[in-house]
């Protein structure tokens, strides 16, 4: 379960150096470059929204499986 908070937050923070560095170009201030922000960040959140109910569903998983142990 670690690795995976790991592994989520590294692409968190590879994704936001990402952003930081297209918004300080000159690309990023006319109009494609507002929209390929845009589908960036869309697909950075659907990215977030994915990797917290990934995280989620593990840990419920984890969670189901302990109590198993415990209840035999």
């Amino acid at each position: 379960m670690l690795w995976l908070k790991s592994l989520f937050l590294f692409l968190i923070f590879i994704s936001q150096m990402y952003i930081i560095k297209f918004q300080l170009s000159d690309e990023a201030k006319d109009e494609r470059g507002r929209e390929i922000q845009y589908k960036t960040n869309n697909v950075l959140y659907n990215i977030l929204y994915l990797g917290i109910i990934t995280i989620i569903i593990f840990q419920s998983m984890w969670v189901s499986s302990i109590y198993k142990i415990n209840k035999c």
